[in-house]
């Protein structure tokens, strides 16, 4: 069962580096800290670096072709979770 205050979503292909969660981590308590209009309403998003070398996935250099333009593609988020509630209260009222 999972508990906390950060979802994370992540898609079943990818390899991850040790430091994957402490990055989101870090990325939402320095989005925490800011000032900003809609404080508290944000997300991380990591990239997603496509390749075939499966045995040091870490060494491939970011791409063209592996940036997305997509606002919120579930390969590699986090959102804190009182966020994505509110968002999910919001779409069904």
């Amino acid at each position: 069962q999972a508990r906390g205050g950060v979802v994370v979503f992540i898609d079943s292909d990818l390899v991850v580096a040790e430091d994957f969660l402490a990055e989101h981590a870090r990325a939402l308590g320095e989005a925490m800290a800011g000032p900003g209009e809609g404080q508290g309403h944000f997300f991380t998003y990591g990239a997603v670096i496509n390749t075939s070398n499966f045995d040091a996935p870490w060494t491939e250099k970011m791409k063209v072709s592996d940036h997305s333009a997509a606002f919120f593609a579930t390969g590699n988020v986090a959102i804190p979770y009182a966020t994505l509630m509110e968002a999910s209260e919001t779409a069904s009222a």
